[in-house]
């Protein structure tokens, strides 16, 4: 518990800390309500029992005969008023205070989630190639919902019901210290009992509740991007039963939490009732069974116990719903620390214009993976001449993507140089760089949304270029595919663009490169989609803008490179041999071989 508390208030901001700390201040100041509250009602108890004590010495008869009121009978009406303006107070402070601190466990979940979110967002190519994206989302969804509803809220409660509890303790001491300690001691044993006893149980169903919605997340992610080769395959029922189990699994461990944290608060209440009745014999024998001498202090402890037995409860409550939701930030921590770590450096670069140059140089670059042995490229060196068009061509894992990848910024090469205009430069997670480039993957990805917002993918509607969204339109060759649409530009694609022809969605993905007017155009078999006609239409734009923009063709249908200026050939993440189409032709056999096979 303490070490879940400390792992919590590491990972908050110093901004958070320190609200955090103002609203103790509001927590106080509930807390002496609420005993200001319960003091004042047995002094009122009292005289409601014997309208004598206006008359007799003591602070009563003080203020009786400083309102100048001639009736006892309106003394006590006052009297009865006045608690009771006392009491509503109170109860407006703790309505307030409460307010407080649940809209800042809200806000504070809200921000983790946020602060989450941003972090993956920051992390490089590699960190995502090598992480499933469905225990990402599920850590930003799900586990950072659980911190919010099982870790702060519970935490922001039970902070605030421990110090009204304390200084409700502290009156009753001083109203009967005996009676105080022997019932705090029960109540406080039987808690700590019950907790000690249902602790392990609930930490056990905590791990079983984040893997069960991780890999509820992961089931969906991969049940519903496959659907086509589920249905065809006739996997479906697979799919159903392993999400089935999980989800048995997971309503079994919630069901378990819940009912460890629910039921003891019905043992309680019958102790507590045998509590009171045992209190009203006890103060009924030592007061001669003089039950006007024994209301006020009886009021006082019915009013307390009123208010400590849920608190009691709401504490126990939400220690099960912190220990139950450890594994959630156990899963999360470091992330939030290494968020807490990261530098605004992004976020200023990305106010820095982009790079123009003559000349790009790559030096004996090589590169691993960090989960092989084996190096991915291997002392590459090549020069790119701006307003050209190069060829990246060799088989599959033979180092091409690899290489593009380093261009793009994505990866950082093990060693080696590279220079602009015969300046060293980073590449690696330079915005300014990277703005120069556009990219076209083999995997296109189309959100759910317009073709217009898909062309200026992450751009808000209403700050969308028009003039860079036509001109990337005509460069594509996409006009014929918006006038055919119900509501052209505007027509909404689907999901992952699913209801397009590959085709039709790469050549939205060409349009997206081109939108912002790169310095560099990297296509990633960008037109293995297309049929002929379309292919030589975009090949025929792609080529008129070598002219005026430096061409990265990565290919394995050699007919996309036979008009670039030099291409490389890879093989095993090397560069084998490099030239023009008809010379590669001439000169090297498997250039060669893969001609005949294109």
């Amino acid at each position: 518990m303490i070490d879940t508390l400390k792992d919590l208030y590491s990972v908050l901001t110093k901004k958070q800390k320190k609200t955090l700390f103002r609203l103790q201040f509001l927590v106080i100041l509930m807390a002496l309500s609420e005993v200001i509250g319960i003091g004042v009602f047995g002094p009122f108890l009292a005289l409601a029992g014997n309208f004598n004590l206006v008359n007799e010495e003591g602070m009563l008869r003080d203020i009786y005969i400083w309102t100048e009121l001639q009736n006892p009978a309106d003394f006590i009406f006052y009297v009865g008023a006045s608690v009771l303006i006392i009491i509503s107070i109170s109860t407006l402070i703790s309505t307030f205070a409460i307010r407080a601190l649940l809209h800042f466990a809200q806000r504070l979940g809200a921000e983790i989630s946020s602060s989450l979110y941003d972090y993956y967002m920051q992390q490089p190519w590699l960190f995502h190639s090598n992480s499933n994206s469905s225990r990402l989302m599920n850590n930003v969804t799900t586990e950072c919902n659980r911190i919010t509803a099982g870790i702060i809220y519970p935490v922001m409660i039970m902070n605030a019901k421990i110090v009204v509890g304390i200084a409700i303790v502290i009156l009753l001491l001083i109203i009967d210290p005996l009676i105080t300690c022997l019932g705090f001691a029960i109540f406080g044993f039987i808690y700590m009992l019950i907790f000690s006893a249902v602790k392990f149980r609930l930490a056990t169903n905590g791990r079983v509740i984040s893997k069960t919605m991780q890999t509820r997340f992961k089931l969906m992610n991969e049940g519903f991007d496959g659907i086509k080769d589920t249905l065809v395959l006739g996997r479906s029922s697979i799919f159903r039963t392993r999400f089935s189990e999980e989800s048995f699994a997971l309503g079994r461990a919630l069901g378990s939490n819940v009912t460890m944290n629910e039921v003891p608060k019905y043992w309680v209440e019958l102790i507590a009732f045998g509590a009171m009745i045992s209190l009203i014999l006890y103060l009924l024998a030592f007061n001669d069974g003089n039950l006007t001498a024994i209301l006020p202090k009886l009021g006082v402890f019915a009013m307390a116990s009123y208010k400590l037995l849920p608190a009691f409860q709401q504490v126990y409550g939400n220690l099960t719903y912190v220990k139950g939701s450890a594994s959630a930030l156990d899963n999360v921590k470091e992330d939030l620390k290494n968020w807490k770590h990261l530098s605004n450096e992004n976020l200023i670069s990305n106010e820095l214009p982009k790079v123009s140059f003559t000349k790009l140089s790559l030096n004996n670059i090589s590169f691993k993976y960090p989960s092989k042995n084996d190096l991915a490229l291997m002392n590459i060196s090549i020069d790119i001449e701006k307003n050209s068009a190069y060829g990246f061509v060799g088989k599959s894992g033979s180092g091409k993507s690899t290489l593009a990848d380093i261009i793009l910024g994505l990866l950082s090469p093990n060693s080696g140089t590279v220079y602009l205009d015969d300046k060293k430069f980073e590449l690696y997670g330079s915005r300014s760089w990277q703005k120069a480039i556009g990219y076209v993957p083999q995997s296109i990805f189309l959100a759910d949304a317009s073709i217009e917002e898909n062309i200026a993918f992450g751009i808000p509607e209403n700050e969308i270029n028009n003039d860079n969204l036509q001109n990337s339109i005509l460069l594509s060759n996409l006009n014929d595919l918006i006038e055919e649409m119900p509501l052209g530009i505007k027509t909404v694609v689907g999901e992952k663009g699913l209801q397009l022809s590959g085709g039709q969605r790469q050549r939205i993905a060409i349009a997206r490169a081109l939108y912002h007017d790169p310095e560099i155009l990297i296509f990633d078999e960008a037109t293995s989609a297309l049929d002929g006609l379309n292919e030589k239409n975009i090949m025929d734009s792609i080529y008129n803008l070598s002219k005026q923009k430096t061409i990265i063709l990565i290919a394995h249908r050699l007919n996309t490179v036979k008009r670039c200026k030099h291409i490389f050939l890879f093989d095993k993440g090397k560069i084998i041999d490099s030239g023009g189409f008809e010379e590669m032709k001439e000169k090297n056999k498997q250039f060669k071989d893969m001609t005949h096979n294109a």
